[in-house]
C-alpha cells in the first residue's frame, strides 16, 4: 500500500479523490481484468498512458522513510507500455516505451512522470520490458535502476538510469544493446553476432565488449569501451583445421596457444618450423609462450581477394612478405591480437597467418609479425 504523504487535509483529499474514482476503476476491471498494480490512492496506469498504447506492466518501487518527512513521496512506478500497434496483426514485437510516475506533493492525489525514452529517441525494449535496482557502480551514490529487455530467455538490452534523489529520482546515463548482456559490479559485456555483410561473418563469429567505469565518485563516472574479443558462436571447432573457413584455424590458435600439443596440429611442418613453435614472439606475443596467460582476438580481416586463392593448376600469387608462395588453395588472414602476460598492460599486435589446404585440412604455413610503422616486418 502506497501511504499519502503530508498533512491531514492532504490525506483527506486523496480519500476524496479515491471515492470518485472507484466506480470508474470498477467498470476498468470488468472491461479490461485485473488491475496491473494495486489502485490505492485510485491510481490506474491505463487511463495515464500516451493514447493508442497498450500496458505493458508495471513496477513499484519503495524509496524509504527517509523521503516521507519532508513531503515527497515514498513509492515510484516504472511502466511499460506498447506503441505503434499494429491494426490486426500481433502486437507482441510492438516497440516498447515507459516513464516513471511519482504523487506530487504539492498537488494532492496529483501524479507526475518523466518518459524514459533514450536520448536519441529510441524506444525501450522489443520482446519483455523488465525494471529492477542494483548496486551496479560501486561509485555512486544509491542504486542504479536497471530496465532490461528479455528475449529468448537472453537480455539483448540494458539501460543505465543513477538515482538523483530528487524528482524525477532518476536520470539516464548509458544503454547498451547485443545479443546477449551480462554484467557484474562495474562492468557489463555485451555479446553480438558480427553483421553478415562483413567478409568473416560467415564463421558466425561474435564480438564480445566488455564496458567499464571511468570518472569520479559520485556522479561523474561513465561507461567507457575496456576489452574486445572475437569469438566463434559455438565456440572454437573440436577440429578446426578441417573447418571450410581458414580463419577458425587462426582463432584456435590463440584459443590454445599454451597448450603445444593442440596448436602443433594446426600447422604444416614447415610452418611449424618457420613460426618457432611459437615459443618466442614469432606468432606475435611478445613474450615467452610460457609467460603468456591468454590471447585475445581483437580483429580478423582476410586478405583482398587476388591474394587469397589461385585457380585450380595455378600458382597463387606471391603474398607481400611471406617467404614463399605456395601451390593450392591459400588464405590470408591479418589477426589484432593482445597478449595478456601475468600483472602487465599488453599492446595489440598485427599478425599475418598466410594458410594452405592440404587434402581437407587448413594449415598455417607461415607468419609475419606487423611491426609499427616505418619498421621491418618480423619473419
Amino acid at each position: 500500500m502506497l501511504r499519502v504523504a503530508g498533512s491531514p487535509t492532504l490525506r483527506a483529499a486523496s480519500a476524496r479523490v479515491r471515492v470518485l474514482l472507484l466506480p470508474l476503476l470498477s467498470l476498468l476491471v470488468l472491461a479490461c481484468g485485473e488491475l496491473p498494480v494495486e489502485p490505492s490512492p485510485g491510481i490506474d496506469f491505463r487511463t495515464l498512458l500516451p493514447v493508442g498504447s497498450q500496458f505493458h506492466q508495471a513496477y513499484p518501487f519503495d524509496l524509504g522513510e527517509d523521503f516521507n518527512d519532508d513531503g515527497r513521496p515514498d513509492r515510484i512506478w516504472v511502466v511499460f507500455y506498447r506503441f505503434d500497434l499494429p491494426q490486426q496483426e500481433d502486437s507482441s514485437v510492438a516497440p516498447i516505451g515507459g516513464a516513471i510516475y511519482w504523487l506530487d506533493s504539492q498537488r494532492p492525489a496529483a501524479v507526475d512522470k518523466k518518459d524514459l525514452f533514450l536520448p536519441d529517441g529510441m524506444y525501450l525494449c522489443e520482446c519483455d520490458c523488465q525494471a529492477h535496482r542494483e548496486d551496479l557502480v560501486s561509485r555512486s551514490d544509491g542504486e542504479e535502476l536497471l530496465i532490461t529487455d528479455h528475449c529468448d530467455e537472453r537480455i539483448t538490452r540494458l539501460v543505465v538510469y543513477r538515482w538523483v534523489g530528487k524528482p524525477p529520482y532518476y536520470e539516464y546515463v548509458h544503454h547498451f544493446s547485443g545479443d546477449q548482456i551480462t554484467w557484474t559490479q562495474n562492468r557489463i559485456t555485451v555479446e553480438s553476432r558480427l553483421p553478415s555483410v562483413l567478409p568473416l561473418a560467415r564463421s558466425q563469429l561474435v564480438e564480445r565488449k566488455v564496458y567499464v567505469i571511468e570518472g569520479q565518485d559520485g556522479g561523474g563516472w561513465r561507461w567507457v569501451e575496456g576489452q574486445k574479443e572475437l569469438s566463434c558462436l559455438a565456440g572454437v571447432p573440436y577440429e578446426p583445421d578441417r573447418s571450410f573457413y581458414p580463419e577458425k584455424v587462426v582463432l584456435a590458435l590463440y584459443a590454445h596457444y599454451t597448450d603445444t600439443f593442440k596448436i602443433r596440429n594446426y600447422f604444416t611442418e614447415a610452418g611449424w618450423e618457420r613460426a618457432g613453435g611459437c615459443w618466442n614472439s614469432q606468432c606475435g606475443c611478445p613474450m615467452p609462450r610460457e609467460q603468456v596467460q591468454y590471447v585475445r582476438v581483437e580483429e580478423l580481416q582476410p586478405a583482398q581477394p587476388s591474394q587469397q586463392s589461385a585457380s585450380p593448376g595455378e600458382t597463387p600469387p606471391p603474398v607481400e612478405g611471406a617467404s614463399s608462395s605456395l601451390p593450392g588453395g591459400v588464405a590470408v588472414v591479418i589477426a589484432s591480437i593482445v597478449c595478456e602476460p601475468a600483472g602487465l598492460e599488453a599492446k595489440p599486435v598485427q599478425v599475418m597467418w598466410v594458410l594452405v589446404q592440404e587434402g581437407n585440412h587448413w594449415l598455417l604455413n607461415d607468419v609475419i609479425v606487423m611491426p609499427p610503422q616505418g619498421q621491418p616486418p618480423q619473419q
